[in-house]
């Protein structure tokens, strides 16, 4: 079965343009041959993640991913079955902020604040979370 987590969490220090490159290969080089695909947002110290792959292969990553310690305050937004993938070709994309349209900035932006105190009512992200994932795709064209 399918699965998708999405992420954001705060970078333990500013990454340099020279260092994000890295991480995204070291991405994948592990996606590839556990066939996770996805995307990675990194914009002032924090990051925002989708990846997609089977159950247990997702699992197995996001476990990684939780203990990586160039990264911390890590909480889950999303986290569903899926039907099929939305980054079927992507094993890992990368994306600044600046890189997306002007007027889906700001759903980034909700999505990577989370980390932020929050009002005690829950609030659904859904709409900022597939705006977002829309930007991702025709961007990526």
């Amino acid at each position: 079965m399918l699965r998708s987590i999405g992420y954001v969490s705060t970078a333990a220090k500013n990454f340099s343009e020279e260092e994000i490159p890295k991480i995204l290969s070291s991405a994948i080089n592990w996606n590839t041959p556990h066939n996770i695909t996805g995307i990675l947002c990194y914009n002032d110290g924090n990051f925002l993640q989708f990846i997609e792959g089977e159950d247990a292969d997702i699992a197995e990553v996001f476990n990684i991913i939780y203990n990586d310690k160039r990264h911390y305050d890590i909480m889950k937004i999303f986290d569903e079955s899926i039907q099929q993938r939305v980054f079927p070709d992507w094993r890992m994309a990368l994306r600044r902020l600046d890189q997306l349209p002007q007027d889906l900035r700001a759903s980034c932006r909700n999505l990577m604040s989370l980390g932020l105190p929050k009002s005690a009512e829950p609030v659904d992200h859904r709409a900022d979370i597939e705006a977002l994932l829309y930007a991702f795709k025709l961007s990526l064209r």
